[in-house]
């Protein structure tokens, strides 16, 4: 569960954000 809402978090908030 973390690591897949990791991969959600990158989506939505980019390293960029």
């Amino acid at each position: 569960m973390n690591n897949n809402m990791k991969e959600v978090t990158e989506i939505k908030y980019p390293s960029n954000w």
